[in-house]
């Protein structure tokens, strides 16, 4: 009976674009009589003749029954998937959702004090610091990132926080079920978050205070 095995080989033999890979095989899905090698984890694999560029290092290639679990210091389940109901533990061990995770999220701010900023996938929470005039966010396009979240806060008493959608792409909101362009507050502590749709953007929260 073969238990395990590591497999090493080449997987391009192109003359100056040589490539290998490894990969580790163990026995597994025994439960009911039907135990067979399983490759666990693969390194490698580039093969540009063939398609398949890149260097890469693929846990559960084949999609078999195996969970995966990272350990930290202090945590035994940092990172854990379980494969059987394809969900992620975040320091989690028993994930009852399709991601599951016990403790604090934060996220890094970008301050912008005066003038324009266009929005890319490096931003999240944005403040507009606008003691030395009208700050206006511009949208992306929405076309390729549905699902994607912006938070807005005005940080100062002064001036505007406008947030300004790509070309003639709409906001919605509760006061405008039509949807319209471009948002403005100039109530300092005011924040809105939206959220990307196929159609636009949403307003998921807006406060104003008063």
């Amino acid at each position: 009976i073969e238990y395990a095995k590591v497999v090493v080989e080449a997987s391009d033999v192109s003359d100056g674009d040589e490539a290998g890979q490894i990969s580790f095989h163990v026995m597994s899905g025994g439960l009911l009589g039907t135990a067979s090698l399983q490759e666990a984890l693969r390194i490698g694999r580039e093969d540009t003749v063939g398609g398949a560029g890149g260097f890469a290092l693929m846990i559960n290639e084949t999609n078999t029954d195996l969970h995966f679990r990272v350990k930290s210091k202090n945590q035994n389940n940092a990172i854990f998937v379980h494969a059987t109901n394809d969900r992620l533990g975040l320091f989690k061990g028993v994930p009852h959702s399709r991601i599951h995770m016990v403790g604090s999220i934060a996220h890094d701010r970008t301050v912008q004090a005066s003038g324009s900023l266009t929005l890319t996938e490096d931003h999240g929470v944005l403040v507009a610091n606008s003691g030395a005039g009208d700050v206006t966010f511009v949208l992306p396009a929405i076309s390729g990132i549905t699902g994607r979240r912006y938070t807005f806060i005005k940080r100062h008493a002064s001036n505007n926080m406008i947030v300004d959608p790509s070309g003639t792409e709409k906001i919605y909101k509760a006061a405008s079920p039509s949807a319209g362009g471009t948002i403005s507050y100039s109530v300092v502590g005011s924040t809105v978050t939206l959220y990307c749709t196929s159609i636009g953007w949403v307003v998921l929260s807006e406060y104003v205070p008063t």
